[in-house]
């Protein structure tokens, strides 16, 4: 008699269908984001000619992400929650806090 459980699926999270939604929706959006960056910067080159200022712009897309890559991380670890980079959430907490 064998007493052995079924085999668990190798990729649970595949089989709940809101996650796969999320997930086709997030590579998507990824795949969209890389198609407008190529974009922009073809426009630029096909405007200018100057490899220069194609640099230039793909200097622009970057950097905003490292600017604010360490900031935004400090923040979140010394804010209370996540709930205070959410506007309604954030409020709703301001006003529990002030009523107490």
């Amino acid at each position: 008699m064998d007493n052995s459980a079924p085999p668990l699926p190798r990729h649970p999270l595949l089989l709940h269908g809101p996650f796969v939604r999320f997930l086709y929706v997030r590579v998507a959006a990824s795949i969209a984001w890389q198609m407008q960056a190529v974009a922009v910067g073809w426009q630029m080159y096909a405007l200018t000619g100057s490899s220069f200022q194609l640099g230039l712009v793909g200097l622009v897309q970057f950097v905003p992400a490292i600017a604010l890559f360490l900031p935004t991380g400090h923040a979140a670890d010394r804010v209370r929650g996540m709930a205070s980079f959410h506007p309604i959430a954030s409020r709703n907490v301001t006003v529990k806090d002030a009523e107490s």
